[in-house]
């Protein structure tokens, strides 16, 4: 069993908003969303069931609670594919004079809900380096707890150290990649 948890601190920006309107805002697509509603433990607020049509207030956790089944039918299948870059959520597949492939978020049952197509490497780079530095301000802002802060705020609320390194990684990146910014 997969199982990936995502929890949400409602701010007075999303009061008002129903679950449904928050995750879409959040990137969430409507087959996505759907599958969380029809799941048992899929989402909640403060431990029982939410329903998509709930508005949401001030101070509330909303918790989306992914959970695939390991399938036993995957069979292997060797094919020639150039995997640029893969992690837990992410895969770049260089498809040759087409450009690259990003595919993101898998589950089993619905596949990609996110695909992207970039005709050169520099836009490839631009796309993954904003995915990169998105996710790690997510993540330090999480460990500061500044829950109730606007995504938009996260960066500029950094120490400006902190903003200096998270930006200078985008040279060393480039530089590994054998990209000219």
């Amino acid at each position: 069993m997969i199982k990936k948890t995502l929890q949400y601190k409602i701010t007075e920006k999303d009061q008002g908003k129903t679950v449904e309107q928050f995750l879409r805002s959040k990137g969430y697509s409507h087959r996505l969303v759907v599958k969380l509603r029809n799941s048992p433990t899929g989402l909640t607020i403060g431990g029982e069931l939410a329903f998509t049509i709930h508005r949401l207030q001030a101070g509330e956790i909303l918790i989306a609670t992914l959970e695939e089944e390991n399938s036993q039918n995957i069979v292997p299948v060797e094919l020639p594919l150039n995997i640029v870059y893969e992690d837990e959520d992410i895969l770049v597949v260089d498809v040759g004079r087409y450009g690259f492939v990003k595919l993101q978020c898998y589950t089993s049952s619905y596949g990609f809900e996110e695909l992207d197509t970039y005709t050169d490497s520099h836009s490839l780079f631009e796309g993954l380096w904003e995915e990169w530095l998105s996710l790690n301000v997510f993540l330090l802002a999480r460990e500061m707890q500044l829950d109730d802060i606007l995504y938009e705020d996260l960066f500029n609320n950094l120490p400006k150290e902190k903003q200096s390194e998270l930006t200078g990684r985008k040279g060393y990146f480039a530089k590994k990649a054998g990209i000219t910014l």
